[in-house]
């Protein structure tokens, strides 16, 4: 989900950005419906954003959440520098 707080002041902004978390805190997951997790990209000025991920335990642990972000990091950085990324085959 896009948000768009780049015409608030940065204190507007960071409640904003604290009642997305509650919020989002209060979702329950459905298994039965899918979509275990949720990705918002907010944007804060030009050059600056926030990403908020959550999701249900069932999809990603302690072990696997920072396998996920450190490939999303790097593929963002190889982007930056107009690397190709490589999709990883499992």
């Amino acid at each position: 989900m896009k948000i768009k707080l780049n015409k608030l002041k940065e204190e507007k902004q960071q409640e904003k950005i604290k009642a997305i978390k509650e919020q989002d805190r209060l979702e329950p997951y459905l298994l039965e419906n899918g979509n275990l997790f949720r990705i918002y990209i907010i944007k804060q000025r030009e050059d600056h954003y926030t990403c908020l991920f959550s999701n249900h335990h069932a999809i990603l642990d302690g072990w696997s959440g920072p396998l996920l972000l450190n490939y999303v990091h790097s593929s963002y950085i190889k982007l930056l520098t107009k690397q190709n990324i490589e999709a990883a085959v499992d």
